[in-house]
């Protein structure tokens, strides 16, 4: 099987894309939530206040396809590194990781590794970083194991153990022995959508730009080294959850054979480009020593929120109710092969006017 990176997904997304795949399991369902926006404007950064909440995926997981995980972490790992808050972990000894390997990798879980990307070995592009990176375990033998690992390509790649074990410093086991989706929910697409909390944070934002200090944001680091940098960080996280919430609206629109949500899925991402071009300006500014050009931020700040409106009364106004959506799904199991298909004359066509 091919395996290639998609655009606006991180590294555990892009392996945990072709894992559960193989469990008739669609990850993009658990970027439902993902088009909220958080700013703590009391935050000593800019970039700590865009930082200020944490998508815990594997909860999206257990939430969407009843999948439960136990996370565990290498109490003697390099503490310079940084690991995302997914939850309680239980604190293990290096020399307990392969036995919890060993045992836990079978056919009723999924085991993706954290490794520091200083030890792996595949990661030598950000070595000299020291950060984070992910992959899945998929077979262990005495002296080697499979991989998974999207980002380089590599599926169901042989490498040595002993190298692997070093790099590891935490472990999620994700239980799939009673995998089964759930049954989708209304509410789910009202948590979807832009709420006023969001919309205001987001102005708060925005109106902080004016007095932004990009010394303190960028903490003196160099362009090699920019996206450790807080502002980069939490720019990357709302071009990314635009991105996978695009995705989540292609699956909605697959599902519902809805081309407009498709067409609002495309809209999203012309809106994480303007966010793109944002970053670049301030990094820009910033690196070529030059003023901030307030009037370009405002035009850009400007555009990007009449953008986002635009998407909430869209999404409003074109979503067919997940209750439609489960209805139709059954009675197109139904042993009615015309009435029922999901064509422009069956399914959901026949109870839906477009408005």
């Amino acid at each position: 099987m091919e395996a290639n990176h998609i655009e606006g997904y991180d590294c555990i997304d892009d392996n945990l894309r072709i894992v559960l795949k193989d469990n008739q399991i669609d990850i993009r369902r658990i970027f439902n939530k993902l088009w909220y926006f958080r700013f703590n404007k009391n935050l000593d950064s800019i970039g700590k206040g865009l930082m200020c909440t944490n998508d815990n995926k594997y909860e999206e997981l257990k939430e969407c396809f009843n999948i439960n995980y136990e996370i565990y972490e290498n109490k003697n790992r390099n503490k310079s590194v940084v690991l995302k808050n997914f939850g309680k972990s239980k604190s293990i000894e290096q020399s307990q990781i392969d036995e919890i390997i060993r045992t836990k990798c079978n056919s009723e879980n999924i085991i993706v590794l954290e490794v520091n990307t200083f030890d792996y070995e595949y990661d030598k592009g950000f070595q000299k970083y020291i950060g984070t990176h992910s992959c899945v375990i998929t077979e262990i033998n005495k002296e080697t194991a499979q991989i998974i690992d999207v980002w380089y390509k590599l599926y169901n790649k042989e490498i040595e153990y002993k190298k692997l074990l070093k790099a590891i410093t935490r472990i999620i086991v994700l239980d799939i022995s009673n995998i089964k989706e759930k049954e989708l929910k209304n509410n789910e697409l009202s948590e979807a959508l832009l709420d006023e909390k969001s919309i205001n944070e987001m102005k708060e934002f925005f109106s902080s730009l004016d007095e932004i200090d990009l010394k303190q944001e960028y903490l003196g680091l160099d362009f090699e080294m920019v996206f450790k940098a807080p502002i980069d960080k939490g720019l990357r996280k709302v071009i990314m959850n635009r991105q996978r919430f695009a995705y989540y609206l292609y699956y909605i629109s697959e599902i519902t054979k809805n081309n407009k949500i498709r067409e609002l899925a495309e809209y999203i991402f012309i809106i994480s480009m303007e966010w793109t071009k944002l970053r670049s300006i301030l990094v820009q500014t910033y690196f070529l020593k030059k003023v901030l050009n307030k009037k370009t931020i405002n035009d850009i700040t400007q555009s990007i929120i009449e953008k986002e409106l635009k998407i909430k009364k869209e999404l409003g106004d074109h979503m067919i109710s997940y209750d439609r959506v489960v209805e139709v799904m059954k009675e197109t199991g139904k042993d009615i092969p015309s009435l029922y298909r999901e064509t422009s004359e069956g399914g959901l066509a026949r109870n839906y006017t477009q408005k």
